[in-house]
């Protein structure tokens, strides 16, 4: 018998390994651990047939050893090497198929006989029983169960050999995901009725019941059509009441290489379906040239969005975001491309409009959460909630001026990169330059000159910490070509030189 002996007592472990291997010479102690997770990685790689485990042990103590065993199907015959105060433990432990306790105190070497004589009597029944039950498909099951739940458990190579000598399918395979919007109630009737939307029932598959919730199913697909496969799934088991399901299938496959792709592929089209709530069938490849015949649209929308955005008509703006959730809803674009477009709306409303002073009110964590958004509403709360507290701080500046100095501000924040004179702004808004710059000095308590040298500081400040170029093209992208000018106004404008503001900024 192969026995681990687990403690991080070094006393304990030596006395162990030498009587359990002294009672017999059937008797071999492959691994002494000194924590949880030594324990696991050696059932993990290696036949165990007895394991005795300390509960108090450190990295993974001995619960949270055998919930990780019993997870991954791998729990040998496990004795318990208990304190007193550890009897506490007991019930969770026989809950999570402990067979006996010894007490550290009373551990003798015929205590050690009886307990192993005992596991082996157990170990020779179960697995007359198991010789019964066993099939490659079974044995493919729990090591694809194994790789697709904890795949840092298991071994690349374990799973290469297990799939060279238990495979059935002959042909091509897909991986097929089903989940439910709440549990599925009944997975042994799934597994039943699933054969049912087959052509052919004795297609092979694998069974393969990742949570209450989440199912996979590798499956045989011959010639079939995917898409057409997908929805003949969903069909049957919604014959059965299982109408509130996702079936997401992936592209598909001949090899072990591909298992892992075609498993991010069911995911990515689950995702999708849970994001636009599309219950029902759906294939990776319908799933991709859908998204392919709509990204032109969606670029378009986002194109006039930030036209309305860089002309400063703040008030349409929203009008705008709805309008493009509403077809966002009909027509299902990309899930990573929509949270990424609006995201990049959102922080450009925050980076290039919005002053210094106003951006310290908001969270830019708060921003970026649209990229968690799981599902469309949310992103719309969520997107329409950011843009509309940004839009408030924006109108109510725009109606502190009137019309001519917004016009003039406008002006400067559409052309800061460019030479602006005090007369090009005059004949901007058709009046005299010396009424201009008096009522501009009035309005914003700075002139003209002052204001846009400003703006071209906070611009700096933002390519600064956004963009890897030098210094002297951050000059000429804000209308300042004269690097040493630059430097010594960006110094008296921030208190720190452009160089430090930069490395200030990485670090932070």
């Amino acid at each position: 018998m192969n026995i681990v002996i687990a403690d991080d007592e070094e006393i304990i472990l030596k006395w162990m390994k030498k009587n359990i291997e002294a009672l017999s010479p059937e008797h071999h102690v492959i691994e002494a651990c000194i924590n949880g997770m030594q324990v696991l990685n050696c059932c993990l790689n290696h036949q165990v047939d007895v394991l005795f485990t300390d509960i108090r042990m450190p990295i993974m103590d001995g619960m949270e050893l055998l919930k990780k065993l019993n997870q991954n199907h791998v729990l040998p015959y496990t004795v318990v090497l208990s304190a007193y105060d550890d009897f506490s433990y007991a019930r969770d432990c026989l809950k999570l198929g402990v067979s006996e306790f010894l007490l550290k105190s009373e551990i003798t070497k015929d205590e050690l006989e009886a307990c192993l004589q005992t596991a082996k009597e157990r170990i020779r029944n179960q697995g007359a029983a198991e010789t019964k039950q066993s099939s490659p498909a079974r044995e493919m099951e729990k090591v694809l169960l194994q790789c697709f739940k904890e795949p840092d458990y298991i071994s690349r190579d374990i799973l290469k050999q297990v799939w060279n000598t238990c495979w059935e399918i002959k042909g091509s395979y897909a991986v097929i995901i089903f989940r439910d919007t709440d549990r599925i109630s009944n997975q042994e009737q799934l597994k039943e009725i699933l054969p049912f939307a087959f052509q052919e029932e004795k297609r092979v598959l694998y069974w393969l019941p990742k949570s209450e919730r989440e199912i996979l199913v590798l499956t045989e697909m011959n010639h079939d059509n995917p898409q057409k496969l997908t929805e003949k799934i969903y069909e049957t088991v919604a014959s059965f009441g299982g109408s509130n399901m996702y079936v997401s299938s992936s592209d598909t496959g001949k090899t072990v290489d591909e298992l892992e792709t075609l498993y991010q592929h069911s995911q990515e089209v689950l995702t999708y379906q849970l994001f636009y709530r599309h219950i029902g069938g759906l294939n990776y490849e319908t799933m991709k040239n859908r998204i392919s015949h709509i990204e032109a649209g969606m670029e378009a929308k986002f194109e006039k969005l930030e036209l309305l955005i860089n002309s400063r008509a703040w008030s349409s703006i929203v009008e705008e975001m709805e309008a493009i959730f509403d077809y966002a809803g009909k027509m299902e674009p990309d899930v990573s491309c929509i949270r990424r477009l609006f995201l990049n709306t959102l922080l450009n409303l925050y980076w290039s409009h919005l002053e210094e002073a106003d951006r310290r009110v908001f969270s830019i964590d708060k921003i970026i959460e649209v990229t968690h958004c799981t599902d469309i509403g949310q992103l719309e709360t969520k997107v329409l909630t950011q843009a509309e507290e940004i839009l408030r701080v924006l109108i109510g500046k725009q109606k502190k001026y009137s019309e001519a100095v917004f016009l003039i501000m406008q002006y400067m924040e559409e052309r800061y990169a460019d030479s602006i004179t005090l007369d090009e702004l005059a004949n901007h808004v058709h009046m005299n330059r010396s009424y201009i710059s008096h009522l501009f000095k009035k309005e914003t308590g700075r002139n003209i000159n002052t204001y846009l040298l400003e703006l071209r500081m906070e611009k700096a400040k933002i390519l600064l910490k956004n963009s890897n170029h030098n210094i002297q093209d951050i000059c000429c992208q804000i209308g300042i070509p004269d690097s040493a000018y630059f430097s010594k106004v960006f110094k008296k404008y921030s208190g720190m030189t452009p160089i430090e503001f930069r490395r200030i900024s990485n670090e932070n």
